[in-house]
């Protein structure tokens, strides 16, 4: 006679272990801290003019003369040199470009300081740059604009010139992941009136059959559209004044959707592979008007949480585990992708970086001239 196996038992356990491990992971999503406490720490030797970001899991400085990648323990991986008045960065994830707004180079370093120097022949304005390596350059001269795809070998790949009496003047340039689509927005004041276009553009061997490889393009009245992106599935976002234009990730992009903000202003955006946040405020004068509301969405355009700031912040941007950081230069708040406030902390002299490593709850700290690894505690 074959004998019968206790199933209920089998079930019981399953859904045991399914909430034991449903509240571990919501327990994580839901803690907040309210200190960090410093583990070991490394002088930094600059000028007190540099800046830092993450890259590939190391430390960059970079400052007017040049450029610096330290690993969290505070030792020198590699270092360049240049001259620059401003320099302006993008971080991908095994790249990482810097230029100087009105300067004529575009310096692209990879994860082991290998660089590749782009000159151009009119001043950069903005630049962006792709997770393979290729960067895409917008250039001004007069009324003459130039917008350039380069490879990942520097060399230039596609490219054009817009006239400011025919085409308007691009303001803001975005690759996607792949570096094979951009999309540009194109401001016209020609005819006394604000439109904007936003062009898209197909540099691979489908966009080689399209005019220009302009693969579509969509024209909005009484706007300007300073801000766009691509996200990590191919779709795309263009951001004006009250407004978030939705695109999808097709051959020919379409407009799939809006994202509108009634009775304020979109004050800061920023984005990442997987969605976008905004902070909004008043517009008029009044109780209201110095209120600011921070809402996270997901690339499709839904809202994942949207919440009121109790504080004055200077920037906002996502970090490389997805977390949104927001700072003032001596205030940071933490937050998950689902509105929990997980650490806030006001450094007294300020602090110039606050970057992930090693897990959830450790993060590495530059201030105060020095590199600090840090473990938050509740």
């Amino acid at each position: 006679m074959e004998e019968k196996r206790p199933v209920g038992k089998y079930i019981i356990a399953a859904v045991v272990t399914i909430i034991l491990i449903a509240a571990v992971v919501a327990y994580g999503a839901f803690r907040t801290f309210s200190s960090c406490e410093t583990k070991s720490e490394a002088a930094l030797s600059d000028s007190g003019r540099t800046q830092y970001a993450g890259f590939a899991g190391n430390v960059v400085g970079y400052s007017r003369d040049g450029i610096s990648c330290l690993d969290y323990d505070g030792n020198l991986l590699w270092t360049a040199s240049f001259e620059m008045g401003s320099p302006q960065t993008v971080a991908r994830k095994n790249y990482f470009l810097v230029y100087d707004r009105g300067g004529t180079e575009i310096h692209v370093y990879d994860k082991d300081g290998g660089e590749k120097v782009i000159s151009t022949d009119l001043p950069v304005e903005r630049a962006d740059l792709a997770e393979n390596g290729a960067s895409a350059a917008i250039m001004s001269d007069g009324g003459t604009h130039v917008v350039n795809l380069y490879g990942a070998d520097g060399k230039i790949a596609a490219g054009g010139e817009l006239h400011t009496e025919i085409s308007g003047y691009p303001i803001a340039a975005a690759l996607s992941t792949d570096g094979k689509r951009m999309v540009v927005s194109i401001l016209d004041l020609t005819l006394g009136t604000v439109k904007t276009t936003v062009r898209f553009y197909d540099f691979s061997e489908k966009g080689d059959e399209k005019a220009n490889h302009i693969a579509a393009e969509f024209s909005y009245s009484d706007m300007t559209v300073p801000y766009v992106c691509f996200f990590t599935d191919g779709r795309a976002a263009a951001f004006g004044d009250d407004q978030i234009m939705l695109y999808s990730s097709a051959a020919v992009p379409a407009e799939t959707g809006d994202v509108f903000v009634s009775d304020t202003e979109i004050r800061s955006v920023a984005a990442s592979g997987t969605g976008f946040a905004l902070v909004t405020g008043k517009a008029a004068d009044g109780e209201d008007a110095a209120k600011e509301t921070l809402a996270v969405y997901s690339e499709s355009g839904r809202e994942r949480f949207s919440k009121e700031l109790d504080f004055s912040y200077n920037d906002i941007y996502y970090l490389s585990n997805g977390e949104l950081l927001l700072t003032d230069g001596s205030t940071v708040e933490l937050y998950t992708d689902i509105g929990v406030r997980k650490f806030s902390e006001t450094f007294e002299n300020g602090i110039n970086a606050l970057l992930p490593w090693d897990g959830a709850t450790n993060y590495v700290v530059v201030a105060d001239g020095k590199l600090k690894k840090a473990h938050l505690k509740s």
